[in-house]
């Protein structure tokens, strides 16, 4: 993979607060050959170049446009799916920096708090969890029994998995179904906990594509439907 470098401003550096802008700023800003170009782009391609996950480039994209330093141009048909046309905001402040992000140097770590479905730090952290419901007694949840998930759990689920928050709620009424019939229990299905179990079953909806992922402009709109903290 060839080396590709961002050219940062003053006034660009003084705008950018974390490590995740600047990655995501320079990331786009270098596929728009140092912002004299516009240029098609999907979260997942610019999720490459900056060293971190796709749903991050979503929510730092949200801040970098509120900041004004980048501008959307509308959609564009890109690699079978539709995308934005990002534009850099131009500005007339001296050269400060310079960034270089060669072949085997990430611009940036990845955020911390992201946990990604299959990765050794997501099986590691879903076992803690499992142990620790299992060894103490709580109020029956989602993530310790068969009782239903809340709102905010499905929403987060979907936003993971980058499906429609409606897929996950149909799966989840189509468990609580077969609990209610003692379909679930007559047909000895392992899991022991509703969230484990519609989070596998929807792993397993999406490996057969039966559930297709969204766009990156849909999981846009997505991400501004977050339910409140609490509501079931």
């Amino acid at each position: 993979m060839k080396a590709w470098f961002a050219i940062l401003q003053e006034s660009e550096i003084s705008q950018l607060h974390t490590a995740s802008e600047i990655a995501v700023f320079m990331a786009i800003k270098s596929f728009c050959a140092n912002g004299k170009q516009t240029a098609s782009l999907s979260s997942r391609e610019i999720a490459q170049r900056a060293k971190c996950h796709h749903q991050t480039v979503i929510r730092i994209v949200k801040q970098l446009l509120k900041l004004g330093v980048i501008e959307t141009l509308g959609f564009d048909k890109h690699n079978g799916g539709e995308t934005f046309i990002y534009k850099v905001s131009r500005n007339e402040t001296p050269t400060l920096s310079k960034g270089v992000a060669p072949r085997d140097k990430g611009v940036a770590p990845r955020d911390e708090g992201v946990a990604f479905e299959g990765s050794k730090h997501h099986k590691v952290k879903r076992k803690k969890e499992e142990k620790k419901f299992s060894s103490e007694k709580k109020a029956l949840t989602s993530r310790n029994s068969l009782t239903p998930c809340t709102q905010i759990e499905t929403w987060q689920i979907a936003m993971d998995f980058g499906i429609a928050w409606e897929a996950v709620v149909a799966k989840e009424r189509e468990i609580l179904e077969l609990i209610d019939s003692g379909e679930y229990a007559a047909r000895k299905y392992k899991g022991k906990t509703l969230y484990l179990t519609l989070k596998q079953w929807l792993r397993m909806g999406i490996a057969k594509g039966y559930i297709p992922k969204l766009e990156d402009t849909e999981l846009i709109y997505q991400e501004s439907q977050k339910p409140a903290e609490g509501t079931k």
